[in-house]
């Protein structure tokens, strides 16, 4: 802020300067310095840090808020290692954290997690819960609830 109101008074005690000049000495900084840092900054952070723009601006103004200065310069990093960490784990409110820092707007609906691969799904011997073939002899019989998915 310093930066940006320390040339108004060399322009304001110029004679040959307007109002508009000074005026304009103040503003075009303050766009330029807002639009790249709050707007390109965030998105070139996301793209390189696979963090939601969002979620940079948030971080930014909690970690500034609790550790001044030392958190402004230091939330994009502990933001990081919070969604690595939160990536290792496997527990709901993990994963609901986690998307929370993928897409902080929400998805437009709510998706579940991907879940495991199923070990029986593509296995040849499944059947659907309707069948009701024995998997292993394909005859008849109605299958038991240990048959159903040998």
């Amino acid at each position: 802020f310093i930066a940006i109101l320390a040339p108004v008074p060399l322009v304001w005690l110029q004679e040959d300067k307007t109002f508009v000049d000074v005026a304009m000495v103040a503003l075009v900084p303050f766009l330029v310095h807002n639009s790249l840092g709050n707007v390109m900054e965030p998105k070139l952070m996301s793209s390189g840090l696979d963090l939601h723009s969002l979620t940079i601006v948030v971080a930014l103004t909690f970690w500034g808020s609790m550790w001044g200065i030392a958190g402004a310069i230091l939330s994009v990093p502990i933001t990081c290692a919070i969604r690595l960490w939160l990536l290792e784990l496997d527990h709901p409110y993990a994963k609901k954290l986690r998307r929370l820092l993928d897409e902080p707007m929400g998805s437009g609906k709510f998706q579940e997690e991907p879940q495991e691969a199923c070990p029986f799904r593509g296995n040849s011997s499944t059947l659907p819960i309707g069948d009701a073939r024995a998997p292993e002899t394909g005859s008849d019989r109605p299958a038991t609830g240990g048959e159903m998915f040998v």
